[in-house]
């Protein structure tokens, strides 16, 4: 897995599906990541502008960002863990192409 490329993890620590997601992301070697608490005013307005520049509708942590794709939520290992590690095989474009990506319900244009 590349590491040019960061997850960015943002979380609530009042949230147990955002611990469960860390977890997952602690459990994985070769795994780099970023984690933003929400509850801190800078990654509160890092959150904000991450959700306004996907067009987030209803926003929720955690949101696990690569590049220009993320994934809302985390329910289990076996569902949010697979598009997690899917996320993270798929090869980042480079800045000049068009491309989109299915991730779980969402579909984001970069």
């Amino acid at each position: 897995m590349a590491r040019r490329w960061p997850v960015a993890c943002f979380f609530s620590p009042d949230c147990p599906h955002c611990h469960e997601a860390i977890a997952f992301l602690n459990q994985r070697r070769g795994i780099a990541y970023v984690l933003h608490d929400i509850s801190k005013p800078s990654s509160e307005a890092l959150f904000q502008k991450v959700v306004k520049r996907y067009g987030i509708e209803d926003p929720a942590v955690p949101l696990i960002v690569r590049g220009s794709r993320y994934i809302i939520g985390f329910d289990s290992a076996e569902k949010r863990g697979r598009e997690i590690l899917a996320l993270l095989s798929v090869r980042m474009p480079s800045r000049n192409a068009l491309h989109y990506a299915c991730i779980g319900l969402y579909v984001v244009f970069f």
